[in-house]
């Protein structure tokens, strides 16, 4: 059984805490993580936010499973990075080859981590997720940005992210390692309002 995690108004523990920890929480209605060692405890989703999750999760299912490529899952699913690091993006990408690290979670880094910005904490996803996924190899993260309708596109170069660009609704993105998938930009933030 998951305990509720410590919420930033309590007294903070001062010992970095680890995946064993994590796994000892209650399930709870908000969302945590472990970043390098630290629980971060976020809402759930916005309406629009919910629905750019929910619309990227039907392009990639509709175009990978048939052509075999591996499975997409909206968050939260559980992602072992390290022993100090469990996240879940907000969508996430498993190419065919590494299907094996999927247990009860994903053991490892997603081939695609997937991250709309959150209104309530866009600097987690912005600088935190951004140096963890570049650390523990992850191949590609987006970025999405619900207000602008835009999705960064950054691929990792082993010390740095390699920018391939922000694209907004005109733009057709075809991820790398995904021979033959195309993402609507549009399509994802057809959700009205």
């Amino acid at each position: 059984m998951r305990h509720r995690p410590i919420l930033p108004f309590m007294p903070r523990d001062s010992h970095q805490k680890t995946a064993d920890d994590y796994f000892a929480l209650d399930d709870d209605e908000c969302r945590t993580e472990l970043i390098e060692g630290e629980f971060v405890v976020s809402p759930a989703p916005v309406v629009r936010h919910q629905a750019a999750i929910a619309m990227l999760v039907a392009i990639l299912i509709r175009q990978v499973k048939p052509l075999g490529l591996g499975w997409v899952f909206g968050g939260p699913l559980d992602s072992v990075l390290s022993p100090k690091s469990v996240v879940h993006p907000d969508v996430l990408f498993v190419a065919t080859a590494n299907l094996s690290r999927l247990m009860k979670c994903l053991e490892g880094p997603p081939d695609l981590a997937v991250e709309f910005l959150s209104p309530s904490n866009p600097e987690n996803d912005l600088n935190r997720k951004m140096k963890l996924y570049l650390r523990h190899g992850v191949p590609q993260y987006w970025i999405g940005d619900v207000d602008a309708k835009t999705i960064r596109v950054l691929e990792n170069g082993g010390d740095h992210w390699i920018e391939r660009g922000t694209f907004g609704p005109e733009a057709v993105i075809r991820p790398a390692g995904m021979a033959g998938v195309e993402v609507s930009v549009a399509e994802v933030y057809s959700f009205p309002g």
